[in-house]
């Protein structure tokens, strides 16, 4: 497809024991091709784990065991994996990749 893609992470929400991440996704400028999607940190992990094969330099908040679930904590991991997939998707190639 031509129009690129943007995401923005909305929110989080509590799923059962878990953290899902809302995303709104767009494709080109008009708001009638956008759509929600509900992502967890590991969908992220693995897709970023598939693109490493590329040797994009690409930001990724790291793991953690303890604490994941905290407000300051989800907060600062949203805003890194929002900067991971603005980096995805300002590429060309990697924007329109399979995994993407």
């Amino acid at each position: 497809d031509t129009q690129p893609l943007a995401c923005s992470f909305l929110a989080t929400e509590t799923v059962d024991d878990h953290i899902v991440y809302v995303m709104k996704v767009q494709r080109g400028l008009d708001a009638k091709y956008s759509w929600q999607i509900k992502k967890r940190y590991n969908e992220f992990f693995e897709l970023h784990a598939l693109l490493k094969t590329s040797n994009y330099d690409l930001p990724f908040p790291p793991k953690k065991m303890f604490g994941n679930m905290k407000k300051e904590f989800l907060s600062t991991r949203q805003t890194g994996l929002q900067e991971f997939m603005e980096k995805v998707l300002s590429n060309v190639f990697l924007a329109n990749s399979l995994p993407v």
